[in-house]
């Protein structure tokens, strides 16, 4: 294997990234964090539009939608 290849999928990346968390709160704190901080990113004032900003943090966490 090259030193500098792919050494997962994206998949198998996501398993190991998860496995590093100490506990399965510490996971979710990551994966659902609050609302004050998913404003501060995206800049939003509609509180009906949290889950379509919540989906964005997803995308962008795994890497499949770039950030800005």
């Amino acid at each position: 294997m090259h030193p500098h290849g792919r050494k997962f999928s994206k998949l198998g990346f996501l398993r190991f990234q998860t496995s590093l968390y100490d506990t399965t709160g510490d996971f979710m704190a990551v994966l659902f964090p609050p609302t004050a901080q998913l404003k501060a990113k995206y800049v939003y004032k509609n509180c009906v539009t949290v889950p379509y900003y919540w989906m964005l943090y997803v995308l962008d966490m795994v890497g499949i939608r770039k950030s800005k």
